[in-house]
């Protein structure tokens, strides 16, 4: 059983409510326990690309938000991840880095290797940013214990492979562990 909210199915819609004073208030005392953005250890602002949208706050939280995520929801279009990365190379030039190096984590399926290949290939030709596939892979569906002909969500694989262990495994697939 993993907790309710730690691995959500998609996100269900959007919305905005106006804040109270308290609101603001509590956001403000929030913020300033924020930890600015910052570089890895190797000069490069890091970033995790997931399938599904309803995982970049649980990555991001997994990761103590000191990484940056982003999902495009699987889809092909790329208007929003454009300005995610046009937002990243500003973080880079502002912290006087070497550049954006990423990692995927998509289903285990042929629909999650598309996506990933596709977002690799864009990445590449427009941005020059590598984005190398972290999972999900055979060796770790085999680690799970799960059966490697048939195809696996990333949360029911991780909620098998271990909350631990991906965590640990993200950090040190961008080097920071």
């Amino acid at each position: 059983m993993i907790p309710f909210g730690l691995w959500s199915d998609e996100t269900g819609g959007n919305d905005y409510t106006p804040m109270t004073s308290r609101d603001i208030m509590e956001k403000i005392e929030r913020l300033k326990a924020v930890i600015p953005a910052r570089l890895g250890k190797d000069g490069y602002l890091h970033f995790i690309f997931v399938e599904h949208e309803g995982l970049t706050y649980d990555i991001a939280k997994m990761l103590d938000f000191d990484v940056a995520v982003v999902s495009s929801q699987g889809q092909l279009r790329r208007e929003h991840f454009h300005s995610v990365v046009l937002q990243w190379l500003a973080v880079v030039k502002e912290l006087k880095g070497k550049g954006v190096k990423g990692i995927g984590l998509v289903d285990y399926d042929e629909g999650g290797r598309s996506i990933f290949e596709v977002h690799r290939d864009w990445l590449k030709k427009i941005f020059g940013i590598e984005l190398k596939l972290y999972g999900v892979t055979a060796d770790q569906v085999k680690v799970a214990g799960l059966a490697i002909h048939e195809s696996h969500q990333i949360d029911g694989w991780a909620a098998t492979y271990g909350y631990e262990h991906l965590q640990k495994d993200l950090m040190k697939s961008i080097g920071e562990k």
